[in-house]
């Protein structure tokens, strides 16, 4: 039977317990190897093996004897027991939760336009990708906007919500090349008056900045452009002319930053793509000399690939490249902006999964937890709608084109049945429950499952852990918590998941 609780230590000596039933973990003295021999202590009746444990280890029996006791507390209360499977085998959603959802959208994204007058050499809809859906020139009319946006003020007028703010995103393709879409939805949102704060922003290649750029500070846009570093490191991003961008795309942040310094400041971010072209040092040197700003970096989607001799030419692994990157580049990654790395998204996962689940005391700990859906999935409009050009509603712009849960019709007509969101979700779950039900990275479990592959037939998730993967997972995570404990709290209060 596998164990309910684990005992790990870090590198820098310290332990901790987790138990899996409770989703706790707990401070634990460092002088035990493993859970079994502490359950083994806790049963002996035999004082000459704690004396020789004692004398072995070189504790005070005192404090091993303290701390079994209240090892022995805990046990009343089902640690150190066996693994209880149904705690991720029969969690459900309901139509009703998703209407809930809905009511307190958090986040609305308009693909505005498949088209692109780009065509990057890594693009997700280029060569290199086995696209799921084609892209073609399709452009999303503002009359099916209109329809959504008409059909959502009924949810959005509950009192629950009223005083909350909405964020409206726009993305492509490149969105620009349908900037009167942008700029009615913008005027109708404005119109119907239901928030008390509307934020807007735009995913942007750039080159078509110069034509905006005082609507966009006019209506307070947070302005997030595509740039890859220098104009060597920028090589991959070409126009249809296989001409690199770089030099347009520079002369119209030029514009932002001469004419509107403090918007440049305040609402423009940037994103890269990390390829063969470039590193994460040369990147983050570039941004940070340029503009002194940061940079969100990228990896290419390692899934769905059609020629992977082509896609390994110019792949370049995310973890591999900040390895070789100066002590100066890693400063800012783990200290100035843990934010923005692969390490910190990592961390704020797992804290925001387990901020409340850290105890310093054996009474704070006694009662098991509700139990929660399984995986890390958001369900169904809880953070998002994305609204494909196409005019199909999905819950994240990240997840393929597959998972539609929606739709605006031609005619206008919104159509989203709960019922039937709600049982496609469930039996996702259902695929996946037996696996989640072995797996001790449940209660800080990152996985979207809408990244496994075969979800509908033979799912199987790559993220499961065994009890001695969970070890070392979380020996790694303390231990980076215990050296770093600078970071831990920038992420805490950092606003960027917010």
């Amino acid at each position: 039977m596998k164990k309910s609780t684990i005992y790990f230590k870090t590198v820098n000596g310290n332990a901790y317990l987790y138990d899996y039933n409770h989703e706790l973990f707990m401070n634990a003295p460092n002088f035990f190897d493993n859970a079994d021999q502490i359950i083994e202590l806790c049963e002996t009746k035999d004082v000459g093996i704690i004396s020789s444990y004692c004398e072995l280890k070189k504790c005070p029996q005192s404090e091993l004897l303290s701390y079994l006791k209240e090892v022995r507390f805990l046990m009343e209360y089902g640690f150190f027991g066996t693994l209880r499977k149904e705690k991720r085998t029969l969690t459900r959603i309901y139509p009703e939760t998703i209407k809930t959802n809905l009511s307190n959208l958090k986040h609305l994204v308009f693909e505005v336009t498949e088209s692109c007058n780009l065509q990057c050499y890594y693009c997700g809809y280029g060569s290199l990708y086995n696209s799921v859906i084609g892209r073609h020139s399709t452009r999303l009319p503002f009359e099916k906007a209109k329809a959504l946006i008409d059909y959502l003020i009924p949810f959005w007028r509950k009192d629950e919500c009223r005083s909350k703010a909405l964020n409206i995103s726009f993305y492509g393709g490149e969105p620009l090349l349908n900037f009167s879409f942008i700029n009615n939805v913008v005027e109708y949102l404005n119109e119907i008056n239901i928030f008390d704060c509307l934020r807007f922003s735009i995913t942007t290649n750039g080159t078509l900045l110069h034509h905006y750029v005082e609507y966009l500070v006019d209506n307070n846009f947070k302005v997030d452009i595509s740039l890859d570093g220098n104009k060597h490191d920028n090589r991959y991003r070409v126009d249809k002319e296989m001409t690199n961008t770089f030099d347009k795309v520079l002369e119209n942040i030029n514009i932002i930053r001469n004419h509107y310094p403090d918007f440049f400041s305040n609402n423009v971010q940037f994103q890269a793509v990390l390829s063969k072209a470039n590193s994460i040092d040369s990147i983050t040197r570039f941004f940070n000399n340029e503009f002194n700003k940061k940079v969100n970096i990228l990896e290419l989607n390692t899934s769905n690939v059609a020629n992977k001799q082509a896609f390994e030419a110019v792949f370049q692994d995310y973890n591999e490249s900040l390895w070789y990157a100066s002590e100066e580049v890693k400063e800012i990654y783990f200290h100035k902006a843990p934010e923005l790395s692969r390490l910190g998204n990592t961390i704020i996962g797992f804290l925001s999964n387990t901020w409340s689940n850290f105890k310093s005391s054996p009474k704070s700990a006694l009662f098991p937890k509700k139990s929660k859906l399984i995986t890390a999935t958001c369900t169904p409009l809880w953070k998002k709608m994305f609204v494909t050009a196409k005019g199909n509603i999905m819950s994240c712009e990240r997840i393929n084109y597959d998972y539609v849960i929606g739709k605006i019709a031609d005619d206008g007509k919104v159509n989203i049945d709960f019922e039937s969101i709600a049982n496609t979700y469930n039996s996702f779950y259902d695929s996946l429950s037996s696996q989640c039900a072995k797996c001790y990275s449940s209660s800080f479990c990152s996985q979207c499952m809408f990244y496994i592959e075969d979800l509908r037939r033979k799912a199987v998730c790559e993220d499961f852990m065994s009890e001695q993967d969970a070890c070392k997972y979380m020996s790694n995570i303390f231990g980076v918590f215990e050296s770093h404990i600078d970071m831990v709290y920038s992420l805490i209060n950092c606003t960027y998941y917010e």
